[in-house]
């Protein structure tokens, strides 16, 4: 398995599943600061994996712009989805922001998966938006 940082689309996209999915639920607002969490988590993994310090990614994760998530619910899906299997190094996914993500992804998923066309939509769908 190879681990790569994921695009700054792609943790808009998370924290979008999170918003909508994860209890306890959280505000707009916090979303800088949770993208910011998620690809330090991201960062972490490949510490993990490739034994890279987490500061070689620090200026990426600084300059997190908290852009627009896709407005495709299935695209957010799988953009999520991609953030979890890039974060499944080592320890990564024992730490509660990873089993947090799992979780509001496992309950966008059963919601999605019961819309007429899903499968097709998430075929359709980026691994990683970027």
């Amino acid at each position: 398995m190879s681990a790569f940082l994921v695009e700054e689309a792609t943790i808009a996209d998370a924290v979008e599943c999170l918003r909508l999915h994860s209890d306890p639920w959280f505000s707009k607002e916090m979303a800088a600061s949770i993208g910011e969490a998620l690809w330090r988590m991201n960062a972490l993994a490949l510490r993990e994996r490739y034994g890279d310090p987490v500061e070689d990614y620090e200026a990426d994760i600084k300059a997190y712009s908290n852009p627009d998530p896709s407005d495709n619910p299935v695209q957010v899906l799988k953009s999520a989805k991609c953030l979890l299997y890039q974060c499944s190094e080592g320890n990564v996914p024992e730490t509660e922001m990873f089993k947090v993500l799992a979780e509001a992804v496992n309950r966008m998923e059963a919601v999605l998966k019961r819309t007429s066309g899903f499968q097709a939509c998430y075929d359709k769908a980026q691994w990683g938006r970027k």
